[in-house]
C-alpha cells in the first residue's frame, strides 16, 4: 500500500516532468480547451499552474501558494521550468511529496471531468488532498508505526430497540457553509427490520447545525409516516444532551432547531428519547453506512 501511494504520485509528477500526460494539446483533439476553464488550450504547464482552477487548489491549505505563477506571462513556461525554480528556492518551505500529491489530485480530477462527468470544487479537493497526504506522509507512517497500539478493538455494533418499538438512526454529513450537507436517517423495527428512510440535502453554517437539522428533518419525517413507540439515535453528543435535558454547550441557532424538535417528539405515543450512538471512526459527520472513498 505504501509502494502504491508513492508509485502513482512519481509516475504522475514524473511524466509531468517529460511533458508526456496524455493532455488535450498532446493528444491534439478537437476540443484541445481545458477541462476547467474551458478557454485556454490545455497544456502541461496550463493545467497544473495557470488555470484558474488549479491556482485554488494550490493558494488553499495544505501548504498555500507554493507553485502559483504570480504573473501571466508564463504560457511558455514548462512543468520542468517550474520545478526548477522549486529547487533553487527554499527548499526547507517546499514539500516535494505534497506537490506531487497535489498534481495528482488535480489530474485525477481532470479525468474525472473528462471519462466520468464528475467534479469537485476547489475546496473539496483540497480537503481530500490533506486527508489524503495526512494518511500518507512518511513521517505519519513513522510515527505509527512506532508509538501506535495494533491491538484490535471490537466495533461497537447497532443495539436492538425494545420489543414493538422503532429505532431511527440519524447523521448528516457537512463539509462547508460554502456547498451543501447531506443527511439521511434509517428505521428499523426491534428485530434489525429495516422499515424506511430518507436523505438528502440543506445549507447549514456549521456541523453541529447540521447534526441539529437532521434531527428537526427525523422529527418531520416521523409526523408525516405517523410512526409511534420510537428511539431516535444520534452520533452528536452535544445536541443530543441538549435534547435529553442536561447541560450541553451548543450555539443559539443549533438551540432554535432542537426546541423545534422536542415540541415535534412531545406528539410521539410512547416516544423513548434520544439516545446517543456510538461513532465507529474518528471523523463525525458520516453519511449512515456509507464510509468516504479512500484514495
Amino acid at each position: 500500500m505504501e509502494y502504491e501511494y508513492f508509485a502513482k504520485n512519481q509516475t504522475v509528477y514524473l511524466e509531468c516532468l517529460q511533458d508526456a500526460l496524455p493532455t488535450k494539446q498532446k493528444l491534439k483533439s478537437v476540443d484541445n480547451k481545458c477541462i476547467f476553464c474551458k478557454t485556454a488550450v490545455e497544456s502541461t504547464f496550463h493545467l497544473f499552474f495557470d488555470c484558474d482552477y488549479a491556482k485554488a487548489v494550490w493558494n488553499l491549505q495544505p501548504m498555500t501558494v507554493q507553485g502559483v505563477p504570480h504573473n501571466s506571462a508564463s504560457l511558455k513556461t514548462s512543468f520542468l521550468h517550474k520545478y526548477k525554480e522549486w529547487l533553487a528556492g527554499d527548499l526547507n518551505s517546499i514539500s516535494m511529496e505534497l506537490a506531487a500529491t497535489k498534481c495528482w489530485f488535480i489530474w485525477e480530477e481532470r479525468c474525472l471531468r473528462v471519462f466520468e462527468d464528475k467534479s469537485r470544487i476547489p475546496i473539496q479537493l483540497a480537503l481530500e488532498i490533506s486527508r489524503h497526504y495526512e494518511y500518507w506522509h512518511p513521517m505519519t507512517l513513522n510515527s505509527l508505526n512506532q508509538t501506535q497500539d495494533r491491538t484490535i478493538k471490537p466495533i461497537p455494533h447497532w443495539t436492538f430497540p425494545m420489543t414493538n418499538t422503532f429505532t431511527l438512526n440519524c447523521d448528516a454529513s457537512w463539509l462547508s457553509e460554502n456547498i451543501n450537507a447531506g443527511f439521511g436517517f434509517v428505521l428499523r423495527n426491534w428485530t434489525g427490520t429495516f422499515k424506511g428512510a430518507e436523505s438528502g440535502i440543506f445549507r447549514s453554517s456549521t456541523a453541529e447545525e447540521a447534526e441539529a437539522l437532521v434531527l428537526l428533518q427525523a422529527a418531520k419525517w416521523v409526523k408525516l409516516h405517523n410512526i409511534q413507540h420510537l428511539v431516535i439515535e444520534g452520533d452528536s453528543r452535544a445536541t443530543i444532551r441538549y435534547l435529553q435535558g442536561k447541560e450541553s454547550t451548543i450555539q443559539w441557532r443549533s438551540i432554535a432547531i432542537l426546541d423545534e424538535v422536542k415540541k415535534l417528539v412531545e406528539k410521539i405515543v410512547s416516544f423513548f428519547g434520544f439516545p446517543v450512538r456510538r461513532q465507529t471512526s474518528k471523523q463525525s459527520g458520516r453519511p449512515i453506512g456509507k464510509e468516504r472513498k479512500k484514495k
